[in-house]
């Protein structure tokens, strides 16, 4: 993994949302065969100002967020059959994203992709 200036200002926390121009990602993400037939998906960062569930909304996609702590969420926490599709917050080094998805891929989700 590299890292380098973008010269964009740091926002507090890490929190950079997947905003409404961004939403290309998930459209060419539910292209793909895997996610075609996904029903349901839980997004563990949405939180008030969430954007990834509108989006997969507004693409005809079941969505749904989380307001609690996503790496204290256990198994039977997780809407059943739910597919897990977030924008993990980075935090330092990529610690946090690596405990986003260590954590998604622990649990009982029927596909994982972080963005």
């Amino acid at each position: 993994m590299t890292q380098r200036i973008s010269g964009y200002d740091r926002i507090p926390d890490e929190a950079y949302p997947t905003s409404p121009s961004a939403w290309w990602v998930l459209r060419a993400l539910f292209a793909q065969t895997e996610f075609a037939t996904v029903e349901l998906t839980f997004d563990p960062c949405d939180r008030d100002n969430g954007m990834m569930v509108p989006g997969l909304r507004a693409m005809g996609v079941g969505a749904i967020g989380n307001r609690r702590d996503f790496l204290t969420l256990a198994d039977s926490e997780l809407p059943f059959g739910a597919a897990i599709v977030c924008n993990p917050p980075y935090g330092r080094g990529g610690r946090m994203a690596r405990a986003f998805i260590e954590h998604a891929l622990k649990l009982d989700a029927s596909l994982v992709a972080m963005l």
